[in-house]
């Protein structure tokens, strides 16, 4: 899983409590958020930097990924993204198949 735009839009931020500076003590935001939902998602967003975490089946809490800067993200969705690079490697085939008919 990764931080995108769209996974920031789709969850409910708080403001860090007492309690959760305990397990992520090196946040430096004035004013840092989390957001932690059912399924075990939880993402930090300090200042401009943000954490995502997965709870796994065990129990344990894993970082899945990190973003210096979430004002950097992209605004196409994990699907567009894909899309377009299936379309940018059918070009590259297309280009390659052209070459052989020119030779």
């Amino acid at each position: 899983m990764m931080i995108t735009r769209e996974l920031i839009d789709s969850l409910e931020f708080r403001k860090f409590e007492k309690n959760d500076y305990y397990g992520f003590a090196g946040v430096t935001s004035p004013i840092p958020l989390i957001a932690d939902r059912e399924d075990g998602i939880i993402m930090i967003i300090d200042g401009a930097y943000a954490e995502l975490y997965v709870t796994e089946s065990d129990g344990t809490v894993d970082l899945a990924d990190s973003v210096d800067n979430i004002n950097e993200l992209s605004y196409k969705t994990e699907r567009e993204l894909k899309i377009e690079a299936e379309i940018a490697a059918m070009e590259k085939a297309i280009a390659a198949l052209k070459n052989e008919l020119c030779y």
